[in-house]
């Protein structure tokens, strides 16, 4: 089991981690995924290995440019099977909070936490943010 904690809502949850994305995401989220998306597990995204084709830098400015990033990312086509390939993604990252979100029906809350333990250590880093 996979235990996520979300110690800035006091909220924790059990998932497992080969579960896959398909089975967590909402519906309108299942419509905009590609047949092979479907086969994409919470491991997968942990460990950066969805097998998403993904650049760092110019495919996520062009996710940016969407109004729905997670239905953007699942449309992407694939570079290889899930859970074979190790590809650094952002596009996973943001994937792993949207299974978090609908998993536990609440928002991961990533800029109440910034502000509380990184922006009093480092300063204000601003990073694109999902519409």
């Amino acid at each position: 089991m996979l235990y996520v904690g979300l110690g800035s809502v006091g909220l924790s949850r059990r998932t497992n981690a080969d579960a896959t994305v398909a089975s967590i995401l909402s519906a309108p989220y299942l419509a905009a995924m590609r047949p092979e998306a479907k086969a994409i597990t919470v491991r997968d995204l942990l460990t950066m290995t969805s097998g998403r084709r993904w650049d760092e830098d110019t495919t996520e400015t062009q996710i940016q440019q969407t109004p729905d990033w997670v239905a953007a990312i699942l449309k992407l086509p694939a570079a290889a099977r899930p859970g074979t390939t190790f590809n650094y993604s952002s596009g996973d990252t943001h994937l792993s909070s949207a299974v978090l979100t609908s998993a536990t029906q609440r928002t991961s809350d990533c800029d109440q936490a910034g502000f509380r333990m990184i922006r009093p250590s480092i300063g204000h880093h601003s990073t694109g943010q999902h519409p």
